[in-house]
């Protein structure tokens, strides 16, 4: 049983602008929350919105995105495309999570950038009586069983720098200032 299985990477945060995908969209997803989202190219700008907190810049730009075909990150140090020509994958862009608190929930993978075959679900805050146990919650809401082995191919693209004398074709920035 495990809440999430796939890969992760980590990448400076206040390095990303926004992205592009194909896939699933524009809003994210949990296990237990995969309706409402249709296919589609779909762009978010970066934003740190937290549900139930303002400022309230919807789609939130962090979360799990389901269905990914290929996803065009925006940055400070140029555009970077992954792709797979595999079904089912779920991407997490950064940290972000659906009961915040002392001890935040559901847990998130290391790094801040995944690419996943299974995502957990999300627990319940109805009428504040706040549950992290999700396997009450029905047949979507079990934990993952994996078994055997999983294999998937993923494709990442870093395009070619632009010609010229320069050494860097951007400047760092130490903080996101874009929102």
């Amino acid at each position: 049983v495990y809440p999430f299985a796939g890969v992760s990477f980590s990448y400076p945060e206040n390095f990303v602008l926004g992205a592009k995908w194909l896939g699933k969209g524009p809003y994210r997803v949990w296990k237990n929350r995969l309706q409402g989202v249709t296919n589609n190219v779909w762009k978010n700008a970066y934003n740190n919105t937290q549900a139930g907190s303002s400022p309230w810049i919807f789609p939130e730009f962090k979360g799990y995105f389901a269905d990914i075909t290929w996803m065009e990150f925006n940055t400070v140090e140029g555009k970077f495309t992954v792709a797979t020509p595999d079904t089912g994958l779920y991407v997490r862009l950064f940290d972000f999570y659906a009961l915040s608190g002392v001890k935040p929930h559901p847990e998130l993978p290391a790094g801040n950038l995944s690419f996943l075959d299974a995502i957990p679900p999300i627990g319940t805050k109805l009428a504040l009586n706040i549950s992290a146990n999700t396997s009450q919650l029905g047949p979507q809401s079990e934990p993952n069983k994996i078994n055997g082995i999983t294999k998937r191919t993923l494709y990442f693209y870093f395009g070619l720098p632009k010609p010229g004398n320069t050494k860097q074709q951007f400047t760092m920035p130490t903080v996101n200032e874009l929102f």
